[in-house]
């Protein structure tokens, strides 16, 4: 549902970006766009253009394939209210047409706290009035993976469901000149852990997360694994030499 711009195109180790690091992935209209003017990072799958399609993507409703050296189509405008509707559903927030029965929360939904701010100014991402880094979190990637392993949760199953607040997304080539609907080249993807709620301050709503080592992205599988911070498949391979397999 949302493209983020490579730092570095020819990296092949998550495109120029940092696991754990908190980054800001959707920019707000009171500032510039990575993508170009008008554009906020949305992109168009699967149902066309408009306000109800972001807001169904967001919460989590494509099922479709996008692949490296492909393409993906920008939806214009900043769509704050649709955003905040159908992203938040992952931490079981339900506005509008959003129901649970449609799109559950995740497992868990523990936020750092106090909220995430954005510093336009120093383009920082901020916590309690000091930069956030991964180390300073309270809560973040590494205490969800270990609530999971010890299962402290939140919203079980099959309330809940594991790594709702993950998102697959497209990693694409920007240069900052795509202006109104457009189309971007694929170079890779990333798997991104939202840390918070997206919360609308007028024109302003930021997403707040890390890319993370790995994550489930579904599709079909490749015959040439490769290992690495990207999306990944299970494979299974029968055994002939295996009763078990």
């Amino acid at each position: 549902p949302l493209v983020a711009c490579a730092l570095d195109p020819d990296d092949p180790n998550l495109f120029g970006f940092s696991t754990n690091q908190v980054e800001v992935l959707k920019s707000g209209s009171g500032g510039s766009s990575e993508v170009g003017p008008g554009n906020f990072q949305l992109i168009r799958l699967g149902c066309g253009s408009g306000g109800d399609c972001v807001r169904e993507n967001l919460a989590g409703g494509y099922d479709g394939c996008i692949s490296s050296g492909e393409t993906v189509e920008t939806e214009p405008g900043n769509k704050v209210g649709v955003g905040v509707q159908g992203l938040n559903t992952r931490f079981g927030s339900y506005e509008g047409s959003m129901s649970p029965d449609d799109y559950p929360p995740d497992v868990i939904t523990t936020q750092p706290s106090p909220a995430l701010e954005y510093n336009s100014t120093s383009d920082t991402v901020q916590q309690d009035g000091a930069v956030a880094t991964s180390a300073s979190l309270d809560y973040g990637w590494s205490q969800y993976v270990f609530d999971v392993t010890n299962g402290i949760l939140t919203n079980p199953p099959p309330q809940g469901v594991y790594e709702r607040r993950v998102l697959t997304i497209p990693i694409a080539r920007c240069d900052g000149s795509a202006t109104g609907q457009s189309t971007l080249d694929v170079v890779g993807f990333g798997c991104y852990f939202m840390l918070q709620e997206m919360v609308q301050k007028g024109t302003e709503a930021q997403i707040f997360g890390q890319f993370i080592d790995g994550c489930n992205a579904g599709g079909l599988p490749g015959p040439n694994p490769v290992s690495g911070p990207d999306p990944y498949i299970i494979q299974l391979y029968k055994d002939p030499d295996s009763g078990d397999s």
